[in-house]
């Protein structure tokens, strides 16, 4: 998916805070950043399997941390946006389901 679909699917927000694009570019002067969920030193794909839109604050804050160690203990964590995050890249109980195309 091209990131202007990935965007439309977290409601062109952060998906880690809810920030806003718009609140984005006037804070940061630059859009939402493609953030690998698993990140690429950790063999995370470049693929919209492992994409999400993040703000500056929450792709930094990340770094190359795993999401479920990192998540659960950042000030923004939010439940719900834990379990969107999960069923939009095919997670079942913390694992990544293959999509067979």
């Amino acid at each position: 998916l091209p990131i202007c679909e990935i965007k439309k699917k977290f409601n062109s927000r952060c998906a880690y805070c809810g920030m806003t694009e718009k609140e984005h570019i006037k804070r940061f002067n630059e859009r939402l950043h493609q953030e690998h969920f698993i990140p690429l030193s950790s063999k995370g794909e470049y693929s919209h399997n492992n994409i999400i839109t993040a703000c500056r604050s929450c792709n930094s804050s990340k770094g190359d941390k795993d999401f479920f160690d990192w998540y659960p203990t950042y000030e923004h964590y939010d439940k719900k946006r834990k379990e969107f995050i999960l069923e939009y890249l095919g997670y079942i109980e913390d694992n990544q389901q293959l999509s067979i195309l």
